[in-house]
């Protein structure tokens, strides 16, 4: 299948898969969402972008994902300007990704299976490889019994939705999974579970940008930290003080 990314690499290569050249977002006059960022993030890496609501860091998962174009600077994705990409090459870029939202939008007319199968399905991936691939993402993201897999979204909790929402994320696949505070509606347990497992897909070689404004006391973890605040960029080499 052709795909905009290359695929997934047991360790970091010395290119970095994503790169923020002195980027800047302004909306309107006065707000400023990103101010002269620059960063790199290599194959295979987790990263945590913190910060508090209005930081910036849904801003740079948009920016990555080409859903919105920086003022000035330029974003890469294994280096290429998503700015500069053809149009007809931005549906693929976006596919080649996997995305998670705080809310999972799991479509309720289907059981948990069929809704990770789906993102396969409208890349024509045919019916029985796209099930193959549902099964084997939702036993990466723990959800491998039956009872889950044939479950309507609506009688699972919080966190299995979520978790369904990842397993549709790396269904196709991808290099890169961008997540956008994952874990803001879930109890300390449930967002600790969701954590672990974005960090087994990044220990399979899957690159993972995770925007939180908290990471659970139980992530013990020390994965790569690039705080902002403000839209500036502060870069740490270990986790924020817990919230």
């Amino acid at each position: 299948m052709d795909s905009f990314l290359p695929p997934p690499v047991a360790s970091a290569a010395s290119a970095p898969l994503v790169e923020f050249d002195h980027v800047s977002r302004q909306f309107g006059s006065f707000r400023l969402a990103l101010a002269d960022v620059s960063f790199r993030v290599g194959r295979g890496e987790l990263v945590l972008l913190t910060g508090p609501s209005g930081a910036g860091k849904s801003t740079v998962l948009q920016l990555i994902a080409a859903l919105d174009a920086p003022t000035s600077g330029v974003v890469r994705v294994a280096g290429q300007d998503v700015s500069r990409l053809r149009k007809a090459a931005v549906p693929l870029l976006r596919r080649s990704m996997g995305i998670v939202l705080q809310d999972p939008m799991l479509l309720d007319d289907r059981d948990v299976l069929a809704n990770v199968m789906l993102p396969a399905l409208v890349t024509g991936v045919p019916v029985a490889e796209a099930r193959t691939r549902a099964q084997a993402a939702l036993e990466r993201a723990g959800l491998a019994e039956a009872t889950l897999r044939h479950a309507r979204p609506r009688a699972l909790s919080g966190g299995e939705q979520q978790r369904a929402a990842l397993a549709r994320a790396i269904v196709n696949r991808p290099a890169l999974v961008l997540a956008d505070e994952p874990v803001a509606h879930l109890d300390a347990a449930a967002a600790a579970g969701i954590f672990a497992t974005l960090a087994q897909f990044s220990a399979a070689g899957v690159t993972v940008l995770v925007a939180t404004h908290a990471v659970p006391a139980a992530f013990n973890l020390t994965p790569r930290v690039l705080a902002l605040a403000a839209g500036r960029l502060q870069t740490a080499s270990a986790l924020p003080e817990r919230a």
